[in-house]
This record gives C-alpha cells, structure tokens and sequence, in this order.
C-alpha cells in the first residue's frame, strides 16, 4: 500500500499529504485499512482539521470493510457521541466512498 509506505518512509521521504492521498485513492476502493488510516488522520488532526465526526465516517467504512481494528475505534467515538452525532456519522460515511 503506498499509503503506508509513504506513511512510515519506507525506502521514500516521509510524508502524510502524500500518503493521505493513496490511503483516499485505496479506500474509494473498499480497502478496510486504508480507510481506517484516513480515520486516525483525522481524529489525530494530522494533515488535515481534526474532526471527530469524520473520523467515525472513515472508522465505519473500515469497520464494514472487515477492518478488525476500526469496531472499537467505533465503540470508543460511539461511547462519546449523541444518537443525532451516530446517524449524522453513518450518513457521511455513505458519502466519504462516493466522492
């Protein structure tokens, strides 16, 4: 996955914009990981505004994508979100795939 590789600077120069845009190009494709990783980018804040919210979206894709790890990281953000925040992140996790 170039997403990562360019993540972790493997064999290339670090660097998290350029990752973000493999992850982004991989998880329009269904990969579970890579959505995952654009989640923790966004509830991180790293390369782009922290925003919660978005990273639920990109957890639950993951999370419907078999992505082991992204059911708790749902679990935790839900534990911390009104029913209105849950169904607001659902919806946009429908939207995130079809940009």
């Amino acid at each position: 996955n170039l997403g990562l590789i360019y993540s972790q600077g493997m064999r290339v120069a670090k660097d998290d914009k350029l990752a973000l845009e493999w992850y982004k190009k991989a998880a329009k494709q269904g990969h579970g990981q890579a959505q995952y990783n654009i989640g923790i980018f966004y509830i991180t804040g790293r390369e782009v505004i922290q925003d919660a919210l978005t990273a639920y979206a990109w957890f639950t894709n993951a999370k419907a994508n078999g992505f082991k790890n992204a059911q708790e990281a749902v679990q935790v953000l839900e534990a911390e979100m009104t029913e209105d925040q849950i169904a607001a992140g659902q919806e946009l996790a429908k939207n995130l795939i079809k940009k």
